[in-house]
């Protein structure tokens, strides 16, 4: 029988991780201007996000 992990996702929940990822995902894109704005106040953005991935209430829009 596998074995259950609980709270795995809240302990990767983690700036420096949500750093990264955003490292990731600019990759090829540093120029655009979503990325420019969003990367003005980055880090309020990058907690702003983690609040709400934490707290179920994020939700990801079709652009």
């Amino acid at each position: 029988m596998p074995k259950k992990i609980r709270n795995c996702f809240d302990k990767k929940l983690t700036f420096e991780n949500l750093l990264k990822a955003h490292y990731r995902a600019r990759k090829h894109k540093m120029y655009k201007k979503d990325i420019i704005n969003f990367e003005m106040n980055l880090e309020h953005n990058l907690i702003n996000l983690q609040k709400k991935i934490s707290n179920n209430t994020y939700r990801i829009r079709n652009l």
